[in-house]
């Protein structure tokens, strides 16, 4: 188990530095996206030993505590763990973003989905079922991560840099998640694409918000 995951993990690797390199577009801006993917992949690390040694059993805590509720605490997780990779990140660069916050909060989601999805399709692959498994979490998996954790930020985003700011981005980051993981769980994978969207929108639209806060906070808008 333990060579197919290293082996699926190596090869996925190239796929995720290639759209890394298609984020960051440049020479200086790609290790500092690098630098965040890499904390992503670290974020990933506590759910790969919760799935690996069985620390949690889904169907019991589906039991104790409903659907709803298990799937919000479970995305509202995977959100705390990007949320601190993009603290450790924040501080290595004290407070110097070289980019658009867009570009660290892509890179983190890409970390995370990259090391998730190695651990799902290692899976699959024990159970016969991986060309299926594989399609769906590279797309899905990856377009969730980097969509929710830039949609996180954005909400998060904000010239006061207050706390209240950060938990609206946190929670609405959560909120989306569980949305996404609820419609999966219930076989309507198709009404993901209309939520992705939505998600991306949203990150797109606020755009010159970005650029008006890192200007007033006397960073370069590029």
């Amino acid at each position: 188990m333990a060579v197919k995951f290293l082996v699926i993990s190596i090869a996925l690797l190239p796929v995720y530095l290639f759209l890394l390199y298609l984020v960051s577009r440049k020479k200086s801006t790609f290790f500092y996206a690098l630098k965040a993917f890499v904390l992503g992949i670290l974020s990933t690390v506590p759910l790969v030993i919760i799935h690996e040694f069985h620390l949690l059993e889904m169907s019991r805590l589906h039991f104790m505590l409903g659907i709803i509720v298990t799937t919000f605490l479970f995305a509202t997780f995977e959100e705390l763990l990007k949320k601190t990779a993009e603290h450790f990140h924040h501080k290595i660069h004290k407070k110097k973003e070289e980019d658009i916050p867009v570009v660290k909060w892509v890179s983190v989601g890409l970390g995370f989905a990259y090391l998730e999805n190695a651990v799902y399709i290692t899976a699959a692959l024990e159970q016969g079922d991986i060309v299926t498994i594989t399609m769906l979490r590279l797309f899905f998996g990856t377009l969730a991560h980097t969509s929710f954790t830039s949609l996180g930020g954005a909400l998060s985003m904000n010239v006061s840099q207050s706390l209240m700011y950060e938990f609206r981005g946190f929670f609405g980051a959560s909120v989306s998640h569980t949305l996404f993981n609820l419609l999966h769980h219930y076989h309507l994978t198709f009404l993901t694409i209309p939520l992705l969207a939505f998600a991306i929108l949203g990150v797109l639209t606020i755009h010159k918000k970005y650029r008006r806060v890192l200007a007033s906070r006397g960073d370069p808008p590029t």
